[in-house]
């Protein structure tokens, strides 16, 4: 299997844009190139989730509309 294997085979959640706070430093809200954000928010998601936060908090959702 190859990146573009996999790139071509998923798709990734929109909700990963909603993803907030720092990795390494950095906002991850203020990355521009699109390759190092998604880098970045994968990084965050372990992280948090690793720590045994909930998909809710590290997504910081706003509620849903009606």
């Amino acid at each position: 299997m190859t990146p573009r294997t996999v790139r071509r085979s998923s798709a990734l959640n929109p909700a990963r844009t909603d993803i907030r706070g720092l990795i390494c430093g950095v906002r991850i809200e203020e990355i521009t190139d699109p390759v190092m954000r998604e880098i970045r928010d994968l990084d965050k998601l372990i992280d948090d989730l690793a720590k045994g936060r909930p998909m809710e908090k590290i997504l910081n959702r706003a509620p849903a509309k009606v």
